[in-house]
Formats: structure tokens, sequence, C-alpha cells
């Protein structure tokens, strides 16, 4: 039983390319035992044609005669001394190029230290800032209670100076009734001795009992009246005295109440500079605070790089030695020119290793100058603060001096114009507060603020609105 396959030199060639690969015998009995169809002898024709095209494409497969064993062992021996040669400069190469990179590995680990001294130098002065800050805070709280200290004495002073004035007011009116009946009493008496002597005159013919009569109640009209008139000049004279202790008392009330509106408004003056001072040292420590954090955030970047770097120069060494290990190996086993080849790819897997290293440590150095330079600014700006906190401590201590100065010579010229004119418009409490109320807004307009009269804020004045 045939098959109907039909033979053709592509069958045959593919069916004996098969039996060649396979180790087995390629005859054409062999194939034709396996298509089962055809001839024999078309089978030997296509396998014939097989074998010539076979010996075409593979001619180097013919056996070339072999080197004498002299020629050999001396083109062995240049080869190792060349190799050898070869791997003891590699060698080097890599030794110079590994202690390079763990120099700058150090010089890296060197400058972060640095910079995490220099860090930790800023937080510890950011701290001493926030201290001063917090003392300066409680000064304001303090400048705030005495203020409202003085305004309840105020307060009472006022109530104070109102109940004198009504007791003042009291007692005036109380003088002119007393003045008023005294008037009267004395013209009651004038028109009583009138009447005598009108009766005098006209009762010349009257009887001598009359007459005795009349000169009786005469002197006692005249005692009574006296009696009267003492008792009355008595008691104006003591209702003036109360009068003038009471306007005396008035007075020191209103003196104390001018210097204790005084004080009031150099505590506010003080408060609210105080206040100005405390919110430019918040925004301060606040934008340091930030920059201290943008910076600890990249130093630690740059410390993870860095320890990232060490651990990628060991891993290249340790892969270094491996390939020189690899390459010695090769080397053993070279027997013929061809050996070169795996050496000459491990040279260059070499080459870019090393270049790669010499990448990651410009790459790092940079990042560690700039992360320095990043810190140095830092340090400067943190120095720069301090100063000025230093000078505006320093001011405002002068200014504290100054308006306790200032204060106490108001107070004194307080006292002198209400002895010199007690009905002066300054001395009235309205008039000062106007008064305090300009100069506070003029000055702190000159600064580009806004103080509200209502509620003692202050707040910042916008460009526009800004005075020219």
């Amino acid at each position: 039983m045939s098959s109907n396959i039909t033979i053709t030199d592509e069958l045959v060639a593919e069916i004996a390319n098969r039996m060649a690969d396979e180790g087995q015998k390629v005859s054409p009995v062999a194939i034709w035992s396996e298509v089962h169809s055809g001839s024999v002898v078309a089978v030997s024709a296509a396998l014939r044609k097989w074998r010539e095209t076979r010996a075409a494409r593979v001619p180097q497969v013919v056996e070339r005669p072999a080197l004498p064993e002299t020629v050999t062992d001396t083109m062995r021996e240049a080869l190792d001394r060349l190799w050898t040669s070869a791997q003891d400069e590699a060698e080097r190469s890599v030794a110079r190029r590994l202690a390079a990179m763990r120099q700058r590995v150090e010089d890296a680990s060197n400058e972060r230290d640095e910079a995490l001294a220099e860090l930790q130098t800023t937080v510890q002065e950011l701290d001493a800032l926030q201290v001063q800050l917090d003392k300066m805070t409680s000064a304001y709280d303090e400048k705030v209670d005495a203020v409202a200290g003085l305004e309840e004495d105020i307060a009472l002073a006022v109530q104070r100076t109102d109940a004198a004035e009504k007791r003042a007011q009291e007692l005036a009116d109380r003088v002119s009734h007393l003045e008023a009946e005294l008037e009267r009493a004395e013209q009651a008496a004038q028109r009583g001795a009138i009447a005598g002597d009108e009766s005098d005159a006209a009762g010349e013919g009257e009887a001598a009992s009359e007459s005795a009569e009349s000169v009786v109640e005469t002197p006692a009209g005249e005692a009574e009246r006296a009696a009267l008139e003492a008792e009355h000049a008595e008691a104006v004279a003591r209702l003036q005295s109360e009068l003038e202790a009471i306007r005396a008392q008035l007075q020191a009330e209103q003196q104390a109440h001018a210097a204790r509106r005084e004080e009031v408004e150099g505590a506010q003056a003080e408060r609210d500079a105080a206040a100005l001072e405390l919110q430019n040292a918040q925004t301060r420590i606040a934008s340091l605070s930030d920059e201290r954090d943008a910076d600890a955030s990249e130093i630690a970047r740059l410390s993870a790089s860095l320890s990232e770097a060490q651990e990628r120069a060991d891993a290249e060494q340790q892969r270094v030695a491996e390939l020189a290990e690899s390459a010695a190996a090769a080397s053993e086993k070279a027997e013929d020119a061809e050996s070169a080849s795996p050496a000459g790819v491990d040279s260059q897997e070499l080459e870019a290793l090393k270049a790669q290293m010499s990448r990651d440590a410009q790459a790092h150095a940079a990042a560690i100058a700039e992360a320095r330079e990043t810190v140095r600014k830092w340090s400067d700006y943190s120095n720069a603060l301090k100063q000025q906190l230093t000078q505006a401590n320093e001011k405002m201590v002068v200014v504290l001096a100054r308006g306790a100065g200032e204060a106490t010579l108001s107070r004194r010229l307080s006292a002198e114009l209400g002895r010199v004119e007690p009905e002066h418009e300054l001395l009235r409490k309205e008039i000062q507060q106007q008064v305090i109320v300009e100069t506070i807004t003029a000055h702190l307009e000159k600064q580009g603020y806004r103080y509200d009269e209502q509620t003692g804020a202050v707040s910042k004045l916008n460009t526009e609105s800004s005075p020219a």
C-alpha cells in the first residue's frame, strides 16, 4: 500500500536534514522507507542535490592542518602575557577609581555631617528665638492686663469725680440758699429798725409804760438779729470751707484722672507697638520655620542619596571583583585567539561601570554642594533675623523708657495747667482722648497701619489707600 505523497527535492532535503541532526545515516533507502511513496531513484536524485547544496553551503567545515605545537605554545604564552598585563592595568585602574569614589563618598559624608551640625545650630537659635517670642508674648499680655486695670481705675476715678462734682454743686446750691436767707434776714432787720425809729418819732405823747416797753423790745430785737446773723455767718463759713475742700478734692481727682488717662494712653501705645513687633516676629519665625523644614527635608533626601550611593559603590566594587574573577577564569580556559572576545566584553562592561560611578559621584557632589549653599544662606538669614530681633528689643526698651518719661512730664504739665487754668479744655477727658487718638492715628499711618478708635485694633493699610 503506497501513499499519495509526492516526492520533491524540498521534502527529501527536510528529511535528510532531520536525520543528519539526529545522527542517523542518510541514504536513499532510509528516506524512501519514511515516505513510502515514489521511487528510490527519484529519492536518490533528490538526495544527491541535497548533498551538493550542503557541501557548497559549509565549505569551512573542511579541516585545516593543525598548527605546530611550538607555534601554539608561543602564541598561548604571548596571549597569557598580554592578558596578564591588561588584567593588571585594569585592576590598577579600577582600584584608583574605587579609591577616588570612596574619597568622594567620605567627603560627601563629612559635608553632610557639617550641614547637619549647622542645621542643629540653626534649630537651637530658632528655639532661642521662640523663647524670646514667648517672653514678648507674655510681656504683651501683661501690658494688656495693665491697660485693663488702668481703664478700670480711670472708670472708678471718673465715678468719684462725677460724685464730687455733684456734691460740690449741691453745696454751692446750699450756700446760695443760705446767703439768700441771710440777705432776707438782714432786710427784715433793717425794716424793723426803720419801723422802730418811726414809732419813736411819732410816739412822744404816748404813756411812759409804753415807752419803757418799746425800749425793752428794741434791744431784744437787735440781740436776736445779731444772733441770727452770727448763726448765718457761721453756717456760710462752714459751707464755704467745705466747698473749698470739695473743690480741692475734685481738682486732685481730675489730676489723678488725667494722670491715669495718660498712663492708659501710653500703655495702649506700647501695647500697639508690642503687638506690631510681636506680629512681625511671628511672621519671621513662621517663614524661618518653613525654610528650616524645607532644608531639613533636603538634607534628609541628600542623606538617603548618600546612603544609596555608598550601597551602589559597594555593589559595583563587588561586581568588579566578580568580573575580574570571571575574566581570570576565562583567561585560564583560553586556548586560542577566540578567548580574547570575553575579555573585551568584560573590559567594556568595566568601563561602563566606571563611567556610571563617575557620573553618580559628580551628581552627588553637586547635590551636596547645593545643599550646603542652601544651609549657608539659611544660616545667614537666621543670623540677620536674630540681629533684627535684638535691635527691635533695644528699640522697645528705649520706647518704653521714653514713654514713661513723657507720661511723667505730661502729668506734671497737666497738674500745672490745672493750677493755672482749672477750666482749660485739655483737662477734659474727651479732649485728651481726641488728642491721643489723633496722635496714634498719624503715627501709625506713617508706618503704613490704620488704627480703629472703637476697637483699638491695628490693621495694615492697602497700597491704594496708603499716603503718598
